[in-house]
Order: structure tokens, then C-alpha cells, then sequence
């Protein structure tokens, strides 16, 4: 027996080698520094090269892809997420799925400090766990610039609670980032943490509130670039819009005397269709402006139905991951 079990430990050393060649798995942060109760995606990417198609799914009721998170103070982070999370799928031989996991959504991970994160994937054949590359997330805090406590809106859930906006800058080395944190006034739970980007802090950004509690936010994105970005009590994002300067008066928030809120001076900008914001701008200042490119009217017609105009685009999208925030993962 003494001389058998070296020899069998060695055997299970080479098979799980060779699992592990058979089916590769990589994690990478989608961002390696993050502020503290922000949303903590990874993304994880599995390859088949075993030859066989394969059906990733663990027996009894483990999870076919899960995690270990630990950090210097704990060995093992605890989960906070009970039931089916990743439904079992097939992979075909030779192919490749990518999944972006939300460990905040899994995990106690929300105390600042550095977490190092390993991923294992069930592989049938063996009937083993199979591990990826570890990678470090660092959770830190960000300054707060503005705080501003508003009621929820009567009609809503939680009608009359106070609930708090902070807007929060982060410095990186080489740019600072905006962010939103929305949570309770009392309890200090938080609904929503994000970044809404890089700000340049030539000027100050410009914070208010509307009559419905909703938090407006006008803050430099560039040189002469200004963005307009609105946020609800429960932390949703509601949009935003983008203004170009036009020398003085430069673009401000303006609160009128029934409590709406909006943008004073400036003119919305279209990054998708910058053209088409610099030919707006000229017919204004010249309404005979005309390009030689531009059809006549009549042209434009179908079935007698004049076409619509095109709209300023959907700038919503440019934040659907934030609005995607409580999926547990993308693929």
C-alpha cells in the first residue's frame, strides 16, 4: 500500500492535468479597481478543445460555475445568493462561451480592501471542479462632492422615506470618474452605486433636484462637451443628453418656479451623428442653409408619406449595463 498510493496520487496529478488542458478557463475583471457597494463583474471565458461536446451542469444541487472570493481578513467570502443561478448548457467541441458575472450580486463583497477570485467550472468526464486563473479587485472609497436628501414621491414604494444622493468623484492617475450613489437616509442601505464617467473638473458639475426627487446632474465630459444625466430614488438611470458650449453663457441647470428642472445655454449634441448636430447648428444661424449632398423635400416621400426626421439617437444605451445592473450575469 505505501508504494501504491504515491503512484495513484500521481495518476489523479495527471488526470487532472490533462482536464485541465481539455477544458480551459480565464477570468479577467472588467474593472480591477472599483468603488465600494459598485456592482463587481468579471468575465469569465470557457473553452472546449476535449473533443467532445460537453454539458456543463453539477450533480445534486452545486452550481456548475461557481467562485471562491477571499480577502487578507477572510479565507472564504460567504455567499449570499441561495438557488439556481447558471442553468445548465451544452458546449460544443472546439467552441468557446464568455459569461459576465456581478459577484456583488453573489457575494459579501461590498467592505473595502483587495478580494482575489478564482473561478471552478464541473467538468463531467472527470467529475471534478476545474479551476481558472486567480485575479485581485481592489474596493476602495470615492470622495464625496455632493449629497442632497430628497422624500420618495408619493405613488412609490417607501412614499415619504428619505432616501440620500451622493454624487462622488474617484481620481485615477490619469482622469476622475463621477459617480451616483443612491441609498437610505436612515437604515444607510444602498440601492444603486455607478460611475457615469470621466468628468473634467475645469468646472464644478452642477447637482439638483426636481419636484418629482429625481437628481440632475451637468458636468464637463471634454473640451466644450457638457453631459445631462438624471437618476431616480431607487437608483435607476434614467438617460442622458449631451450639450456643446457655445462660448458664454456656458450650458447651467435652471430650476423654474413648478420645480422642473433643465438645461439653460449650450445645444444638445448628437455624438452619434456629430454631423448632423454641426448641420443643425448652421441651418439655425442660416435657415436657407442647405447642402449640396441634401435632396429636395419631395424626394423624401414614400407611398405620398413624407419620411420622419431622424431623432437625436437613444443615448440610454450608452449606459444599458448600468440599467442591466441586476442581472446576475450576461452572456
Amino acid at each position: 500500500m505505501t508504494r501504491f498510493f504515491p503512484a495513484f496520487s500521481l495518476a489523479l496529478f495527471f488526470l487532472g492535468g490533462l482536464a485541465q488542458a481539455q477544458l480551459t478557463i480565464r477570468v479577467e475583471p472588467v474593472k480591477s479597481t472599483l468603488v465600494a457597494h459598485e456592482s463587481m463583474k468579471l468575465v469569465v471565458q470557457i473553452r472546449n478543445f476535449s473533443g467532445q461536446d460537453l454539458t456543463l451542469d453539477a450533480p445534486g444541487q452545486r452550481e456548475w460555475l461557481t467562485f471562491s472570493v477571499r480577502t487578507s481578513a477572510r479565507p472564504l467570502v460567504t455567499s449570499t445568493y441561495s438557488g439556481e443561478v447558471f442553468r445548465p448548457q451544452v458546449l460544443g467541441a472546439g467552441r468557446t462561451i464568455q459569461k459576465t458575472v456581478d459577484l456583488k450580486a453573489l457575494y459579501d463583497v461590498g467592505d473595502f480592501g483587495s478580494y482575489w477570485v478564482t473561478a471552478h467550472v464541473w467538468y463531467p468526464p472527470t467529475r471534478e471542479y476545474l479551476n481558472s486563473n486567480q485575479v485581485m479587485m481592489n474596493v476602495v472609497n470615492a470622495q464625496v462632492y455632493a449629497e442632497r436628501t430628497v422624500g420618495v414621491p408619493p405613488g412609490r414604494p417607501g412614499a415619504g422615506e428619505p432616501r440620500a444622493y451622493q454624487v462622488m468623484l474617484f481620481k485615477h492617475l490619469d482622469e476622475t470618474e463621477i459617480y451616483v450613489r443612491v441609498k437610505a437616509a436612515r437604515t444607510q442601505r444602498v440601492y444603486a452605486t455607478y460611475s457615469l464617467g470621466p468628468v473634467v473638473m475645469i468646472k464644478p458639475p452642477q447637482v439638483a433636484i426636481d419636484r418629482d426627487s429625481k437628481l440632475h446632474l451637468l458636468y464637463m465630459g471634454g473640451p466644450g462637451l457638457w453631459l445631462y444625466s438624471k437618476v431616480d430614488v431607487d437608483g435607476r438611470f434614467l438617460g442622458r443628453e449631451f450639450y456643446k458650449d457655445q462660448g458664454v453663457p456656458l450650458p447651467k441647470l435652471a430650476t423654474d418656479s413648478a420645480g422642473f428642472v433643465r438645461v439653460d445655454g449650450g445645444r444638445l449634441y448628437d455624438p452619434a451623428n456629430p454631423e448632423g448636430s454641426e448641420q443643425a447648428e448652421l441651418a439655425e444661424v442660416n435657415p436657407g442653409y442647405r447642402r449640396l449632398s441634401d435632396r429636395p423635400g419631395f424626394l423624401n416621400q414614400s407611398n405620398g408619406n413624407p419620411t420622419p426626421p431622424a431623432g437625436r439617437g437613444n443615448m440610454q444605451d450608452l449606459f444599458e449595463e448600468y440599467r442591466d445592473s441586476d442581472s446576475l450575469f450576461n452572456e
